[in-house]
């Protein structure tokens, strides 16, 4: 029974060591990624929004594959 709860003790501690360094890891490199990021500012993305299809282009695929339907192509 002790050996059990001392097996479940060191295994908490190694995950618990193991996250805070992961959680440190994390942290490290988001100061790194900060400090690079105000040296290269990238450029702003524009939120315009995309452009929809046609109807001519939307009929012109319809016909595309109307036909290959009609020749077995698509089948």
């Amino acid at each position: 029974m002790v050996d059990g709860l001392i097996v479940t003790v060191i295994g908490m501690g190694f995950v618990f060591i193991f996250l805070l360094v992961l959680a440190c890891a994390i942290n490290l490199t988001d100061i790194i990624i900060a400090k690079y990021e105000k040296a290269n500012p990238t450029a702003e993305i524009s939120s315009k929004p995309k452009a929809k299809k046609s109807v001519e282009e939307d009929e012109i695929i319809a016909v595309a594959i109307a036909a290959a339907i009609k020749h077995g192509e698509l089948v």
